[in-house]
């Protein structure tokens, strides 16, 4: 095939040649035979090495098959000619996934020798969770002149898989202050050792035997086995709920919501963890309800590629959490609701019904939205009104919830992770036996 280059070139030559023979100008029709001479050189020889560009090899190794969001990691696309002749200049367009970004590398090859392998690097980034799947190469082969190329299309499929990232909360003093209302239900929690003694009792069989008074035992004039009383403590199974619905793909790149509740739900899982509990995190994976649970990284490598649950409805997920539990807990749903949507309340109120301590994380959408890029940036007044409108549909609906005596609190894109462990730990204060 042409490029524009050389459909300028040889209508250009052609023109020269035809009026060049009308004219009958010696010097002007030896000049027009001569490029017609190199036109035919040019493309012979392309000929040929079209013939060995049919012989080419072309691999992709890749340096991870897994990294965590905003790591970097590298890859090489190595050509092979197994011809007799050089190959080159050769320009390769290799399509990236959606969820990385180029950071360095080019996309030009000036020549390949027969069997001596040649490589060109490329450096990414890992901007979003899930599975970046490469896919075709296409290798456009050109002459020396530019003025014809041809093309091969390489099938080499490669996954890298992207985990999201495990953030470190950062704790606030929040002491005398509670995020949220007494929820409905009477919620069973563990008892664990404390270090504030409350009183004695007797001893019943089954109590720690480290809180056995001796002492008081010897004073007693009956012997009567004692027991210290301690205050208690909330040790509550935790289970976190994601709503992953369509609309949690909103947002930046690298900074959806989807992302955004993936790093806040890991991150509680982490603090759930350190102070003694077992926690697990439901959501649809494949459009049915999913429970997943174990350590932090178990959890990160079964949510990375959750994708998105085709309906809105969270009534499945809500009913598989409380069939999967074996009493009630502290369940928080970290939820959107973007303009027009609502969030029916039945659901949750049967959660709440079935004694379960629920926290709704509503996410504000109109923070996942950088307003320094597109129309916004550009003074755009539509922007302003949009985001008006939205907040104000996330005032109503979080105002609906809390008429249904449903605890809910609004989250930014900045402080999802921060609000989600305080969250926990205020609910450790504030609800008791």
């Amino acid at each position: 095939m042409l490029t524009r280059r050389g459909y300028a070139a040889i209508s250009s030559v052609l023109f020269f040649t035809l009026s060049s023979s009308l004219t009958l100008s010696y010097p002007f029709v030896v000049t027009a035979l001569i490029l017609l001479v190199l036109l035919s050189i040019d493309f012979v020889l392309f000929r040929l090495s079209a013939n060995t560009f049919d012989r080419l090899d072309l691999t992709r190794n890749v340096s991870a098959d897994s990294v965590l969001v905003g790591d970097g990691f590298s890859y090489d696309l190595v050509l092979t000619s197994k011809g007799s002749g050089t190959l080159g200049p050769m320009v390769i367009h290799d399509l990236l996934p959606e969820n990385i970004d180029l950071l360095t590398g080019g996309s030009t090859i000036g020549s390949v020798r027969p069997w001596a392998p040649t490589s060109l690097r490329r450096s990414v980034e890992a901007v979003e969770m899930g599975d970046a799947q490469f896919g075709e190469v296409e290798v456009r082969l050109f002459d020396r002149l530019g003025l014809l190329w041809t093309k091969r299309v390489f099938n080499l499929k490669s996954v890298v898989k992207i985990y999201p990232t495990i953030r470190q909360a950062v704790r606030r003093n929040r002491r005398g202050r509670r995020l949220f209302h007494r929820s409905m239900g009477r919620v069973v929690w563990r008892r664990r050792l404390l270090s504030e003694f409350a009183g004695m009792r007797e001893y019943y069989p089954g109590d720690d035997h480290r809180l056995i008074a001796w002492k008081a035992m010897a004073k007693s004039p009956t012997s009567t086995p004692l027991t210290k009383e301690l205050e208690e403590e909330i040790d509550a199974d935790v289970v976190i709920i994601v709503a992953n619905r369509k609309s949690m793909a909103d947002g930046e790149k690298g900074s959806r919501k989807i992302d955004k509740a993936v790093e806040a739900a890991l991150a509680l899982a982490r603090e759930v963890s350190r102070a003694g509990h077992k926690t697990s995190v439901a959501f649809y994976h494949n459009g049915v309800p999913k429970i997943a649970s174990g350590s932090t990284i178990r959890l990160s490598q079964q949510m990375y590629n959750m994708g998105f649950h085709s309906n809105d409805d969270v009534d499945l997920l809500l009913r598989a959490v409380m069939r999967m539990r074996g009493r009630p807990g502290l369940a928080i749903l970290l939820i959107d609701s973007p303009y027009p949507k609502e969030i029916d309340s039945s659901p949750l109120v049967r959660l709440m019904l079935a004694k379960f301590a629920l926290r709704v994380l509503l996410l504000d959408t109109s923070t996942f939205f950088d307003e320094s890029k597109g129309p916004a940036r550009e003074g755009f007044w539509a922007m302003d009104i949009l985001g008006d409108r939205e907040r104000l549909h996330q005032g109503r609906v979080a105002d609906r919830l809390i008429a249904s005596r449903i605890p809910v609190r609004t989250c930014g894109s900045d402080d999802l992770v921060d609000v989600a462990v305080e969250t926990f730990l205020e609910s450790q204060q504030v609800l008791r036996r």
